[in-house]
C-alpha cells in the first residue's frame, strides 16, 4: 500500500513537471534555444495567481471559492502567456541567426533578471496567500484506512487539467494548419518561411501556450509546497529541464514522461530512503538528498540513450 501511495504522489508531482517542461521542449523545438528564464516565467504566473487572490478574498482569506480559484489562476496564465511572448521579442527575437550561444547566455540573464524583478515587486519573503486545506487534503477517495491512498480535489484537478491540455496540445499540432506550421517551422525554418509561414506568429505562439501551462504548473507546485514564493522559479526550472531532457529535448509526450519519471523516483526517494538515519540532515537522507536522486536517473538515462527516452538521434549538438 505503501508503494502506491508513494507513487500517486510521485505521479502528481511528476505531472506537473511534465507541464512545465513543454515549455522548454516546445521552444527548443521551433528555434533549438534552451530558455533558461522560463522557471521564472512560472515563477511570475504563480505569484500574480497569489497577488489577485489577495486583492480578492485577503491575504489571510481560508475560503478562497473553488470557482474564484480558477478564474483568477486562469487569467494569470493567460498574462503570463503574454510575458512568455514578451521575452522572446525583448530578448530573443533580436538574436536569431546568432550563435547558440549568444541565446544561451541571454536566456541565463532574463532568468536573473526576472529573479530580482520578483523581489522588488513582491519582497523577499514569501507570499502569505492561505489556500484552503481542502484543496489538497480533503479526500474525494480513501483506499485503505487512515494510512492508505488519499485522492483528493487537488489530485483530480491536475489530472483532468493535464489530459485536457495534452488533447489540446496534440489537435492543435497535429490537426491544424496551424500546427502543420509549427512542424514545418520545427523541420526547417527557412523553407517554411520561403513557403509563407509566418515565423514570428509561429515563435510567439509556442513562447505563449508554453508560459500558460507552465504558469498552471506553478500554480500548482506553489499549492504543493504551502506558499508562493520568488524562489520556486529556480528549483522548478531546473527539474523541468531535466524532465525534458530525459524524455527527449524537442518531444512533448517526452517532457510529459520525463516529468512524470522524475517525480516518481522523487516520490520513491522520498519514502523509503527517509526510514536511513542521516548524521547532519534531520529527517533523513530523504530530506536532503531526494532531488539528487531525480537528477541522477537523468544522467545514467542520458549515459545510455543521449537523445532521451522518446528523441531522435540527430547530427546537431544542444
Amino acid at each position: 500500500m505503501l508503494f502506491l501511495e508513494y507513487t500517486l504522489n510521485g505521479l502528481n508531482t511528476g505531472i506537473l513537471y511534465g507541464l512545465i517542461a513543454i515549455g522548454y521542449t516546445m521552444v527548443y523545438g521551433i528555434i533549438q534555444l534552451i530558455n533558461f528564464a522560463h522557471g521564472e516565467i512560472c515563477m511570475l504566473g504563480a505569484m500574480v495567481t497569489a497577488t489577485f487572490l489577495g486583492w480578492a478574498f485577503g491575504v489571510d482569506a481560508i475560503a478562497i471559492p473553488a470557482a474564484g480559484f480558477v478564474v483568477f489562476m486562469t487569467l494569470a496564465a493567460l498574462m503570463d502567456g503574454g510575458f512568455g511572448i514578451l521575452l522572446d521579442k525583448i530578448a530573443y527575437k533580436p538574436l536569431r541567426g546568432s550563435s547558440r550561444l549568444s541565446a544561451l547566455i541571454t536566456a541565463i540573464g532574463m532568468s536573473l533578471l526576472l529573479q530580482n524583478l520578483a523581489v522588488m515587486i513582491w519582497g523577499a519573503g514569501a507570499n502569505t496567500i492561505k489556500v484552503p486545506e481542502g484543496y489538497t487534503s480533503t479526500a474525494i477517495l480513501q483506499i485503505g484506512g487512515r494510512l492508505g491512498i488519499r485522492i483528493t480535489f487537488f489530485h483530480i484537478s491536475i489530472w483532468l487539467f493535464t489530459i485536457a491540455s495534452m488533447s489540446g496540445l496534440y489537435f492543435l499540432v497535429q490537426k491544424t494548419r496551424f500546427g502543420m506550421a509549427m512542424r514545418a517551422t520545427a523541420q526547417n525554418p527557412t523553407a517554411a518561411s520561403l513557403m509563407g509561414v509566418r515565423l514570428d506568429k509561429v515563435v510567439a505562439t509556442t513562447f505563449f501556450v508554453g508560459s500558460f501551462l507552465g504558469a498552471i504548473g506553478g500554480v500548482a507546485v506553489a499549492i504543493n509546497k504551502g506558499s508562493f514564493d520568488y524562489q520556486i522559479g529556480l528549483y522548478i526550472g531546473l527539474v523541468a529541464f531535466a524532465a525534458a531532457v530525459l524524455g527527449g529535448i524537442g518531444s512533448i509526450p517526452g517532457a510529459m514522461l520525463g516529468g512524470i519519471i522524475i517525480g516518481v523516483v522523487e516520490a520513491w526517494a522520498a519514502g523509503y530512503l527517509s526510514e536511513i538515519p542521516h548524521p547532519l540532515v534531520e529527517g533523513g537522507i530523504s530530506t536532503g538528498y531526494k532531488e539528487a536522486v531525480g537528477f541522477t536517473v537523468l544522467i545514467l538515462i542520458i549515459l545510455l540513450r543521449p537523445q532521451g527516452l522518446l528523441g531522435s538521434r540527430g547530427g546537431d549538438r544542444a
